[in-house]
């Protein structure tokens, strides 16, 4: 015990019988000063970031859409009775656009290349569509169709999966501009195979 006392002396530790148990110290309360220039600060940092959020929640579309309609249709979500599924609820959300996903994914395999119809086909000018939302947004409509491959109209000459598409999306009696054949028989919102590829 000697032997071990005297190297950790020379060592500089102190043995654990040495040890004493220091007492608690008290803090000391500190106060922040007031003064009318840290008021005048504070109310100017409140008031430009008041502006600052009203500025992005009424002119920016993204901030706009998030508090006027996401909120709006999150709150709508939690009024839907509990026992719905997460596929039910989507519907009663989204509406004709989940329905219209759901029947190409159920329609196509895994490993489709679809073409989907422009903006203008989903809504047409003049008329009623009872589409919402982005359906015809390669991301927003890759959310319901993941593993398949999407083109759009716009990507012509620019995706090597133009050549390689294998259906065709048609909805509103309108076919997207790339179709390459004439249909003969009348449609509204469907799903067709392709027998060859677009040129």
């Amino acid at each position: 015990m000697a032997g071990w006392y005297r190297s950790n002396m020379d060592t500089g530790k102190v043995p654990l019988f040495k040890l004493k148990l220091m007492e608690p110290t008290k803090d000391k309360s500190y106060t922040i000063p007031i003064s009318k220039s840290w008021i005048g600060k504070n109310l100017l940092l409140a008031a430009a970031a008041g502006i600052t959020i009203y500025f992005l929640i009424n002119k920016h579309p993204g901030y706009k859409w998030v508090c006027k309609e996401m909120f709006t249709e999150d709150k709508e979500i939690l009024s839907y009775p509990p026992d719905l599924t997460t596929g039910q609820k989507t519907a009663l959300k989204l509406g004709k656009s989940y329905n219209y996903l759901s029947y190409v994914r159920d329609h196509t395999p895994d490993t489709a290349v679809i073409l989907l119809p422009s903006a203008e086909a989903f809504f047409p000018a003049g008329k009623k569509s009872g589409f919402i939302s982005e359906p015809y947004n390669k991301l927003w409509a890759l959310r319901f169709l993941y593993p398949r491959k999407l083109v759009v109209p716009y990507e012509k000459g620019r995706t090597s999966y133009l050549h390689k598409i294998t259906h065709i999306a048609l909805v509103n009696g309108q076919a997207p501009e790339l179709l390459p054949v004439q249909l003969d028989f009348p449609y509204t919102d469907t799903i067709i195979q392709m027998n060859r590829s677009v040129k």
